[in-house]
This record gives C-alpha cells, sequence and structure tokens, in this order.
C-alpha cells in the first residue's frame, strides 16, 4: 500500500468510500430483513463517525445536511432493531406466546416506519451525492497520523470520563454513555487503521470486545423497560402479570448483573495494559522529525542564562554536534530573547518547559497580582516560548527519539539518578521509544533500562547536583553511546563520565508527584490539533482584559486560570467541524480529564462554549448553582470581547482600560479599529459599553 502518511485524500477515500457504497446498496434494495437493517445502521454510523474527521474536505451546507440525514437513518433503525433483540430475549425465556405476538405487532410498526424512512432517503440521492464527493475529494497538507492523534485523544478522552462511573451497578445512564464512546472511539481508529502495519488489530479487538460486552449490558436495560410496558399492557388487558416479574424480569437483572462484572473485568484489563498510551504512542512516532544527525548535543533548563549557553553550544560543535535538542525551560531571568535567537540561529529542536508556562502566565497576571517581576519578558517572547510543541519524536539512525521536558507521563515528575528502576522501565515501556531526554530535575544522569537509554543532561542556567557546573549531555547515535559534559566557566571540559548500568526490570508504576495547570492545558490543546497561535493571542488579551477590570468583575485569580483554560481551548469544537463548534468545544473540555472539579469544569466548558453565537440562556444553566453562574458570565463576557479582538487585530496588544462615562476604552499598544458585535453580553452583565481608545 502507499504510504498515507500526508495524504489525507486517500485515507478520507479508503475510509470513507467503502460505508458510503455499503449504505447505498442497501438503502436502494426493496426489502429489508434484520440483518439488512442492521448492516444499514453499522455503515451509516461509520460514516458518521468519518464525516466529521475529514469535515474540511467538504463544503459546510453540504456536510451538514448528509449528518442529518445519516442521523435520521441511525434513529429511525435504531427502534426496529432493539425489537428483534428484545423478541429473541422472551423467545429464549420461554415467554408467553401473547407477549411475543404483542412485541411483534409493535416490531412490525416500528420496521414500517424505519422503512418510510429508507425509501424517502434513498429516492433523495443523499447518498449518491456522498459518494461523489468522495470520489473528488481534494488534497489537503494535513498529516494523518497528526489529525488520528488528536481524534484518538478526543474520543478515548470521552471513554475515561465515563468509565469512572463504571462500578456503580446501578448508574445505567453513564454505563449507556460508555457504550456510545467505546463505539465512536473503536470507528475513529478503524478510520486510521490503514497507515500502520498491524492495521492497530489488537486495540480495535480490545474495544470490539468492550463494545460488545456494554452493548449485551444494555440491552438488558433496554429490555427491563420493554418488559416493565408489557407489564402495562397485561394489567390493563385483566391479565395476571405477575408470572412475567417473577421470570422475565428476575432473569434480565440477574443477567446483567453478570455482563456487568464482565464489563469492568474487560476494562480494568485495558486500563492495566496501559492501552492509551501505547496506542497514542504509535501515532506519535509517526509525527516525527527525520536527522541523519550523528552527534546530538542534548541540553535543557537554561533559564535565561545566554553566556552559559553560548560557552555550552560552542564546546558541543567542537565535539562534532550536528544537531541541537534542547528540553525546555529556556526562561528565566536572564537574556531570554538571546537564548531564544541563539536556538534559533542554530536550527536547534525545541520543546517548552514548565517555566516557559509560568512566564506566560506570569506575563498574563503580573499587572493584577504582582509579585511576578522575575518572570516578566515581551509578550512575543512569552508566546514564542509556548508555541514550542510539550514533546517532539526524532528518528536519527533508526532510533527512535522521545524529547520531554519533564517524564513521558508528565505531571512535572523529576526524573534523577536515584529514580526507581522499576519506574523507569515502566515510563519506558508506555513510551514507545530507544532512547528518552527529560530535563526538569536539573540533575544530570544517564541509565539503560531494558535496552532503553535514559538520559537527563542536567542543567545549563541553574545546576543542581553536588557539582555546580552547569552540563549538557552529548549522544552519539551510531553507536547509543552517552556522555555527560560538565563545563568549567567560559572554560570547557569533560570533568565527569556517567557510566551507563545495564538494568533488567518488570515494568511497575512508581509514585510521581503531579501538579496540573496551564502547561497540561496548553499539552492537550496541542494535541487536538487547536490553533495555538490564536489561542494564545485569545488568553493573552483575555487576561489583559481581567487584569484591567479587576475593580470591575471583582473575580479571584483561581477564575483568572479558568478563564485561561477556556481561552486555551475555546476553539477546540473546530475538531469537528466549523458550524456551532462553541458547541462541539462545551462537550469536548466536559469530557477531558482536566483534573478539575465538576464545578470548575462545567465553568471552563461553558465559558468555551459562549465565546461566541447567543448569550447564555438561563434556563440552559439553570441546574448551576448562583456563584458559577455569575462566574461564567463574566468570564464569557471577556472572552468574548478578547476573542473578537484576536479575530480582528491579532498583533495589537492592550495596555490598558479607562472608565468614561458609561463606557470601558480599550487602549491599544498601536492604532487600531474594531466594531465590537459580540459585547452584548459584556453591556447585559456589566452595564458598559465597550469602545476603543
Amino acid at each position: 500500500m502507499e504510504k498515507l502518511s500526508n495524504c489525507i485524500q486517500k485515507l478520507a477515500k479508503e475510509t470513507l468510500y467503502l460505508p458510503a457504497e455499503t449504505l447505498q446498496s442497501l438503502l436502494s434494495k426493496e426489502i429489508h430483513g434484520e440483518e439488512e437493517i442492521h448492516d444499514i445502521r453499522v455503515a451509516s454510523r461509520r460514516l458518521r463517525i468519518g464525516l466529521p474527521i475529514f469535515n474540511f474536505c467538504f463544503e459546510e451546507k453540504e456536510y451538514s445536511k448528509w449528518m442529518n440525514t445519516l442521523k435520521s437513518i441511525t434513529d429511525s433503525l435504531g427502534n426496529a432493531r432493539d425489537h428483534d433483540v428484545f423478541i429473541n430475549f422472551l423467545e429464549e425465556n420461554n415467554a408467553a406466546q401473547e407477549l411475543i405476538l404483542i412485541e411483534k405487532s409493535r416490531r412490525d410498526e416500528a420496521y414500517h416506519l424505519a422503512k418510510k424512512k429508507i425509501a424517502k432517503i434513498a429516492k433523495s440521492k443523499t447518498l449518491e451525492k456522498i459518494i461523489s464527493r468522495i470520489e473528488n475529494v481534494e488534497e489537503f497538507s494535513k498529516d494523518c497520523y497528526r489529525l488520528g492523534l488528536a481524534h484518538t485523544i478526543v474520543r478515548y478522552n470521552a471513554i475515561n470520563a465515563h468509565s469512572h462511573h463504571l462500578e456503580d451497578e446501578e448508574n445505567i445512564a453513564e454505563h449507556h454513555q460508555m457504550r456510545i464512546a467505546v463505539k465512536k472511539f473503536r470507528y475513529t481508529i478503524e478510520v486510521f487503521a490503514p497507515l500502520f502495519n498491524d492495521k492497530l488489530h489488537n486495540e480495535i479487538e480490545d474495544m470490539k470486545n468492550l463494545q460488545n460486552l456494554l452493548g449485551k449490558m444494555h440491552d438488558f436495560d433496554v429490555f427491563s423497560e420493554r418488559i416493565s410496558e408489557l407489564v402495562r399492557i397485561l394489567i390493563f388487558k385483566g391479565i395476571d402479570a405477575t408470572p412475567v416479574k417473577e421470570t422475565l424480569l428476575d432473569a434480565c437483572t440477574s443477567m446483567r448483573k453478570k455482563m456487568h462484572h464482565k464489563v469492568c473485568k474487560a476494562w480494568a484489563a485495558i486500563e492495566t495494559k496501559n492501552y492509551f498510551n501505547h496506542l497514542t504512542a504509535k501515532f506519535k512516532n509517526n509525527c516525527i522529525l527525520e536527522t541523519e544527525s550523528k552527534k546530538i548535543m542534548i541540553l535543557s533548563d537554561i533559564h535565561g542564562n545566554y553566556p552559559m549557553l553560548t560557552a555550552a553550544v560552542q564546546d558541543a560543535f567542537c565535539r562534532g554536534a550536528e544537531l541541537i535538542l534542547c528540553l525546555g525551560d529556556i526562561a528565566g531571568k536572564g537574556d531570554v530573547k538571546s537564548c531564544l535567537e541563539l536556538l534559533k540561529d542554530k536550527n536547534a529542536v525545541c520543546i517548552h518547559g514548565n517555566y516557559d508556562v509560568k512566564t506566560l502566565e506570569g506575563q498574563w497576571s503580573v499587572r493584577c497580582f504582582g509579585n511576578v517581576a522575575s518572570l516578566k519578558v515581551s509578550p512575543d517572547t512569552a508566546d514564542a516560548l509556548v508555541q514550542l510543541p510539550a514533546e517532539m519524536r526524532i528518528r536519527a539512525n533508526n532510533k527512535k527519539i522521545l524529547m520531554v521536558h519533564d517524564s513521558p507521563e508528565g505531571g512535572k515528575e523529576r526524573l534523577h539518578a536515584k529514580t526507581n528502576i522499576k519506574r523507569l522501565a515502566y515510563l519506558g515501556d508506555i513510551s514507545d521509544a530507544d532512547i528518552i531526554l527529560m530535563g526538569h530535575s536539573h540533575l544530570p544522569f544517564i541509565h539503560k533500562v531494558n535496552d532503553i537509554l535514559f538520559i537527563n543532561p542536567g542543567s545549563i542556567g541553574k545546576p543542581k547536583d553536588s557539582d555546580p557546573r552547569s552540563s549538557y549531555a552529548l549522544l552519539d547515535t551510531e553507536n547509543e553511546n552517552a556522555e555527560i559534559i560538565k563545563l568549567d566557566g567560559d572554560s570547557s571540559e569533560i570533568s565527569a563520565k556517567y557510566k551507563i548500568p545495564q538494568s533488567k526490570a518488570e515494568a511497575e508504576r512508581g509514585i510521581a508527584e503531579v501538579y496540573w495547570g496551564l502547561e497540561e492545558v496548553l499539552k492537550i490543546a496541542e494535541e487536538i490539533s487547536v490553533d495555538m497561535k490564536h489561542a494564545l493571542t485569545v488568553a493573552r488579551n483575555a487576561s489583559a482584559l481581567f487584569c484591567c477590570l479587576t475593580p470591575l468583575h471583582k473575580l479571584q485569580e483561581r477564575d483568572l486560570e479558568l478563564l485561561q483554560y477556556a481561552a486555551v481551548l475555546h476553539d477546540a469544537g473546530w475538531l469537528f467541524g466549523r458550524k456551532k463548534h462553541e458547541k462541539s468545544s462545551y462537550k469536548i473540555i466536559k469530557d477531558m480529564d482536566l483534573h478539575l472539579n465538576t464545578d470548575e469544569q462545567e465553568i471552563v466548558a461553558s465559558v468555551a462554549r459562549y465565546h461566541r453565537g447567543k448569550i447564555p440562556d438561563i434556563q440552559d444553566l439553570q441546574n448551576i448553582s448562583d456563584t458559577d453562574l455569575s462566574t461564567i458570565l463574566r468570564l464569557s463576557a471577556l472572552l468574548r470581547i478578547a476573542d473578537e479582538i484576536a479575530n480582528n487585530a491579532p498583533e495589537t496588544q492592550i495596555t490598558d482600560c479607562t472608565f468614561v462615562n458609561g463606557q470601558i476604552h480599550i487602549l491599544f499598544s498601536e492604532e487600531c479599529y474594531i466594531r465590537f458585535k459580540k459585547d452584548d453580553l459584556f453591556e447585559e452583565v456589566f452595564g458598559y459599553t465597550i469602545e476603543v481608545a
């Protein structure tokens, strides 16, 4: 098969054409039995999952029409299918013939309605139009693996969110939602399976098994409802319904309980094997930078120390280094801008670190909360830092290299020479890499565990080991040899070579120090293909407005953090298309594991939801407390203005806000004109109009 890594056109055709053609063929038939109904539902569901992935390939109006048509197919056929399954259950449990006849009559009515719907859609020739457009999909520059990674993360997060309620045997609603999430996830990874040599066979089989178990458990939930309906019918006819309750309902409850146990067991097995980490690693290993460099300089934690960075780079090039890999935390008290320019000049491959993100947070909040002057850099420098990726994968000399700032598992974990070998083995297992590079701890070390090389180069700017000199690492990918290089002021020498101890250990999850904040939100946004430049501009604007208008909104520092989360993620819904993407953003954020409490996550999701479109309807937010409702309205009002400024004057900085005769005048770093169209909520919440000074 032709390599598909950058061929969106080919992947879209391969994964959309077959279900579309199958569906068109089935709809054109005059007779539809139980098997055909099942096949129609499966084909329409595959299209409903596949089309949103490639929505950018189609015109918005036709795409929306197709999705509505496909939804009407699955909805109309779902009821018919449920009747068939229930009749089989009644027959298997020797139910009274009268009950079976009643259910068959209701099944026939459902089939009649479904066939009318099928005939109407077949007559509209919608499927022929879909097939024609798929055949003529144009080429796009998007990368298939990055697209697949983004959709995989979103879909799996939805499963994970509902899985928290799995142990609660009575939580039928959450079990049903998890079933739907698993189904969507499975169909999604099947779309991208052709990209891989193994066709993601094991991953798909695991999900198929879980989906089947959840489906059977859901069937028993449906059966319970149907049995209750039959009981009411019997009672209405004056027939004793006790035997039905004692036999069918008890049998249904018992089998549902057994199926729930199997579902929990299957999900536990999936989690135990680190399913998600292994799957996403497969995608990430193909979002990769190729290099022919044999000698590579590895450095980290510069913290603005430009003189020492200069000395280190000169030393490394004298030793034959051909490529620089920087593991983040470029920011600090020194000359951050010059550090960035030097790395750029040397074509260094860089990722950002937690301090780089903290610098941006400081830039956003310094005017409001102070005490962060040491973090202050220009907005352009701050934006440049966090627009660096959170991690990077490189292939050099057939070696797979993973670059992270702290740990392959994140969480600001500090890895060092005394880190438990079993912990390293576990991290190596989930990383799918031959060489893992990390910084953050400022403690240099090199270990080899289960044939995976771990390298921490220490720190250029703030060494913390017993030897106070700055350090970097030099990696020879041809021989897979690495050494730690210590620097002596402006002169350079090798003062310590860390031998590589060989260790074998079974992977065992260790305990890592876990924090959560904007850095992780930025990482998620990056992984789901958010436009980071726009997101960061909106976040910067929103933060500036928050800080300038503190006397007006009277919110707290934690609310600023939630506003920043919402600003970074407000366009997450673009993953499923532009139309009503704010609603998709809400759903995606609600399904994310953001390590927030339920109320905070609702605030972030709702604020992102109302960054555009209609202003919040109180009826839509009636289940939210008055305090949280007030916060949502105030933050949404700020975000709408911030987004509009970013859309109209993306390069302009907000410098101040002044109150003049019932108006708020926004001052900018340069002259600009914006006619606000999304200031309706701001005026309603705060009672002020917005003007550009």
